[in-house]
């Protein structure tokens, strides 16, 4: 299908991946969904920010009416943060052969590829990219565990 030609903009400081989230987060409308895949046990988000922050913005999150859906692999659930699940976090845990060392998001209409241990964040906006992975997450949240809790 045609559609317009990606973009792509790389983020390389804590500050500035900071401010990305801050702004996806403010350009989410009631009702948006983010669906993630994470990595907890990577610290990716105690790493560019501290905890007071992370949880300013969840509960903004939560009072602007959006909803994450995340996948991490078997084994990482004990280093979710309690306190995520509290702000409107489902989630589910991939079958075993699918270990996964990074955070990716579907949002909107792009993706966001974001690691704390190597500090970076790619967005690259295309809608044909973003249903894809959408898509591709629907299909491993369809085959995935519950979080036990």
């Amino acid at each position: 299908k045609a559609d317009h030609k990606p973009t792509a903009e790389i983020y390389d400081s804590a500050e500035s991946v900071t401010n990305l989230i801050c702004k996806l987060l403010e350009n989410a409308k009631k009702g948006d969904e983010f669906l993630t895949w994470e990595s907890p046990a990577g610290q990716h988000y105690q790493a560019i920010m501290p905890d007071e922050l992370f949880h300013t913005l969840s509960k903004q999150k939560t009072k602007k009416g959006v909803q994450t859906r995340s996948l991490i692999s078997v084994g990482q659930e004990t280093h979710i943060r309690p306190e995520a699940l509290a702000h409107g976090v489902d989630v589910r845990v991939l079958p075993a052969a699918l270990q996964l060392d990074i955070s990716l998001w579907v949002i909107d209409e792009g993706i966001v590829l974001f690691s704390g241990t190597h500090l970076f964040a790619v967005r690259i906006s295309h809608r044909y990219t973003a249903e894809s992975f959408r898509q591709l997450f629907e299909f491993l949240w369809s085959v995935s565990s519950p979080l036990k809790k």
